[in-house]
Formats: structure tokens, C-alpha cells, sequence
């Protein structure tokens, strides 16, 4: 017993974790988006309220949130190629 209990806990300890890290992500974008031009703007705040809503949601869809905060992140590289 004690072990599934352990094991629960970490799979727990982890979802909350990746849940934290996509949130901070999130938040970066959102940061940076604000001193972007607009048609960087335009093009990712949909994304970005899509992302944020599906990390609000109960239960909240992580993949979903992962999938389109990578999709922003990558964008962004794209965009802001580093010297």
C-alpha cells in the first residue's frame, strides 16, 4: 500500500509541476507579446488565450496547453532568430 501511495504521489508531485512550468511559459509569452509589433501580436494571441484557457480548465488540458505554448515558443524563435 505504501508504495501506490508513493507512486501516486509522485505522478501527482509531477502533472503539478508541468502544470507550473507551462503556466510560467505562458506567462513569458505573454511578456513578450506586449513589446511585439502586430502582426506578431495578431498572430499569437489567439494562441496564447487558447493556451491559457486550457491550462484554466478543470480539469485543466495540459497537452493541449504543452502543445500550443511549444507551437508560440517556436514561432517567436522564428521570428527573433538568435545571433
Amino acid at each position: 500500500m505504501g508504495r501506490a501511495l508513493d507512486q501516486a504521489h509522485a505522478t501527482y508531485a509531477a502533472a503539478l509541476a508541468e502544470y507550473a512550468d507551462l503556466a510560467d511559459r505562458a506567462e513569458r509569452l505573454a511578456s513578450t507579446l506586449a513589446g511585439c509589433g502586430a502582426p506578431t501580436s495578431v498572430d499569437l494571441s489567439g494562441m496564447l488565450t487558447a493556451a491559457k484557457e486550457s491550462l484554466h480548465n478543470k480539469p485543466a488540458d495540459v497537452r493541449r496547453a504543452a502543445a500550443l505554448v511549444a507551437a508560440q515558443e517556436a514561432y517567436l524563435a522564428q521570428l527573433r532568430p538568435e545571433s
